[in-house]
């Protein structure tokens, strides 16, 4: 987990590429949305969020939107989204509202997934996600990946449906990388 290091003067060392602060595994809750606030992102690299059994009251994608002290952005995306499956299905759709999972399920999905922001450049970010249905036995994942800048420093990220269904199971662990 370590990379190797010069000095600059031909020395070489093994440190740790991030400084990496792990979260406390917590619920979910239960409303239509929930947001990991109060973010400083100024020397931050990365964020992942890792969440185990997450479910909607029905039939719904997860979607990732991110905000500054102006509030959550709802629009200027640029993001592609698809599923792969081993079955006869697949497709892919572009995104403007957010990092908004694709699926054409007609029942409600329990989700394992991970979403990570990466820093690009200023206030430029980079998300990418992974999806598996939990349990599922044909293999389907979803991914969703694409950018995003804010006017201002990154303060918050927010999980909600497309559609503001309320979240009824799911646990979740922000990782922050500096």
């Amino acid at each position: 987990g370590q990379v190797l290091k010069t000095d600059g003067s031909g020395n070489l060392s093994w440190v740790d590429p991030y400084n990496i602060t792990y979260g406390s595994t917590t619920s979910l809750g239960t409303g239509q949305y929930y947001d990991w606030t109060g973010l400083v992102s100024t020397n931050v690299k990365k964020y992942e969020i890792i969440i185990q059994g997450l479910s909607w009251g029905s039939a719904e994608n997860p979607n990732f939107k991110i905000g500054d002290s102006g509030g959550l952005e709802g629009s200027g995306y640029t993001v592609s989204a698809g599923y792969l499956s081993n079955a006869s299905y697949a497709g892919t759709d572009f995104r403007t509202g957010g990092w908004n999972f694709r699926s054409l399920e007609s029942a409600s999905i329990v989700y394992d997934l991970k979403f990570t922001l990466t820093k690009f450049d200023g206030n430029k970010w980079y998300g990418e996600g992974w999806a598996q249905k939990t349990g599922d036995s044909d293999g389907t994942i979803y991914w969703v990946r694409g950018f995003k800048e804010l006017s201002g420093a990154l303060t918050t990220i927010s999980l909600s449906s497309f559609n503001a269904a309320v979240i009824d199971g799911g646990t979740q662990r922000l990782l922050t990388y500096t």
